[in-house]
């Protein structure tokens, strides 16, 4: 059947060696880990990691973790070697293409524009609400937002899009430069929290390091668990009621704190622009997933 036709590897490779569609390599390992490393310690690292320890697993959210990174890596040795194996810049779609077949390949194409523009909206959108409440409690009176009549825009979001788009047209290297400064600068940011909180411990806290499982409802700020939309899955479809702490927090908390390990995923979209792929990019993506 076409819908299920698929493309061997040696012809997809060629396909990226056509004239007008070849891209420069100009990218090492080291540019992909910060790459890698950008896209991971973001709006994950600095979100879901509290909300898994209050509304999930409570102390025992170091435990999620590693569940969450062993599962991680799991699927970072499957895009290190599909990577290497076909380096071109579809990622999953191209790889998906190779082994399954064309319309399997439509679909997670489709899913993967769905994800960046979801991502990119959501990003650009918050980076516009933090900076004006950190305008608002620096004290200045002054904000992002204007007003025509009864229509509201936020001019935020579309300056730091036009920011990176702009890079984006410069090349991925001078991208790849800006990526790695402000990945220092977050990675310095969460070093801080770290060693500042390191004071702050409070051994109490850590007992019971797991917490025996209850209703969600009795927890504050329950309703964080208990929607349909938020509540873990196979809660939902068995019809239980939605619950926290114990042994099954520790696995939702571990499905919540996978998406701090996101990022792998956007390194393997830039095998076409590296050099020496097949070594290269396997690397970059197991240095930056450490």
């Amino acid at each position: 059947m076409q819908l299920f036709r698929t493309k061997s590897v040696e012809q997809t490779i060629a396909e990226t060696g056509e004239e007008g569609r070849k891209l420069k390599r100009n990218l090492t390992w080291w540019d992909l880990s910060i790459m890698g490393v950008a896209v991971a310690v973001g709006a994950g690292i600095f979100s879901v990691g509290a909300q898994a320890a209050a509304f999930h697993a409570g102390p025992a959210v170091i435990i999620s973790f590693l569940i969450a990174g062993i599962v991680c890596g799991a699927a970072v040795m499957c895009y290190a070697e599909f990577a290497s194996m076909i380096p071109v810049a579809g990622s999953a779609y191209t790889f998906t293409y190779t082994t399954v077949g064309e319309i399997m390949a439509w679909i997670i194409g489709w899913d993967l524009i769905l994800e960046m523009l979801m991502a990119g909206s959501v990003i650009s959108k918050y980076w516009g609400v933090y900076l004006n409440d950190f305008m608002r409690l620096m004290g200045w009176n002054a904000n992002t937002n204007l007003t025509f009549g009864s229509f509201h825009i936020d001019i935020a979001p579309i300056i730091i899009v036009a920011f990176f788009t702009t890079l984006l047209v410069f090349g991925t290297k001078i991208g790849a430069r800006v990526d790695g400064a402000m990945t220092v600068l977050k990675i310095a940011i969460v070093f801080f929290v770290v060693i500042v909180g390191f004071f702050y411990v409070k051994a109490s806290n850590f007992t019971p390091f797991i917490p025996p499982s209850q209703p969600a409802s009795t927890v504050e700020g329950s309703s964080a668990v208990t929607g349909v939309m938020t509540q873990p899955l196979w809660q939902f479809a068995t019809g239980m009621t939605p619950s926290v702490y114990g042994v099954p927090g520790i696995l939702s908390g571990a499905a919540l704190v996978f998406f701090a390990f996101i990022g792998f995923d956007v390194v393997a979209t830039a095998s076409e622009e590296t050099k020496n792929p097949h070594k290269n990019v396997p690397l970059g993506i197991g240095v930056g997933m450490l």
